[in-house]
């Protein structure tokens, strides 16, 4: 019967009351640095030009399947569990996967540390440029180890270092 009066969509109630004519579409099923002229200029004004490669196919993560991953890490917020079951103080926070998988494409592009392990001219470009597609497509800020380090570079320890300077992503953290 809703059906019949109320066009029923993936258990969504719609209502035709008007069209909408003043909204573009969303933005999916696209290249997110390919489709941004300003950042292109900027990273090749900045010499990040050597970056483009990688910034088109990390682009190309969040014009496509990181969306979803986003829209899933910003509606599961992370839970804080105290305790066990059995009452033994634990602090844990559990993530949804969605997390994870945004953490990892981030931390295999080289959201983290780019700058420290391509010391090239303009590292510190195409890693703004990753974070800016990043943050602006599937929506989410992750802390890195780069925020601290652009400041303390000169002072970390070796230990410190060679910790950050690791590609590794694990889902247990």
């Amino acid at each position: 019967m809703i059906g019949d009066h109320y066009p029923v969509e993936k258990n969504k109630v719609t209502f035709d009351t008007h069209e909408v004519l003043n909204q573009p579409p969303p933005p999916e099923k696209y290249n997110a640095y390919r489709s941004d002229v300003i950042l292109q200029h900027y990273i090749k004004s900045f010499g990040g030009e050597w970056g483009e490669e990688r910034l088109q196919i990390y682009g190309q993560l969040v014009g496509y399947e990181l969306q979803e991953a986003g829209f899933d890490a910003n509606a599961y917020t992370p839970k804080f569990h105290s305790h066990d079951r059995f009452g033994h103080r634990v602090d844990f926070i559990k993530y949804h996967p969605a997390y994870h998988r945004l953490m990892a494409a981030a931390i295999n592009a080289g959201y983290h540390n780019l700058p420290w392990v391509v010391q090239k001219t303009g590292a510190h470009v195409v890693r703004a440029g990753i974070e800016y597609l990043h943050t602006s497509g599937p929506g989410q800020r992750m802390p890195t180890d780069h925020d601290l380090l652009l400041h303390t570079h000169h002072q970390t320890s070796t230990r410190y270092r060679t910790s950050v300077d690791t590609d590794n992503h694990s889902s247990s953290l």
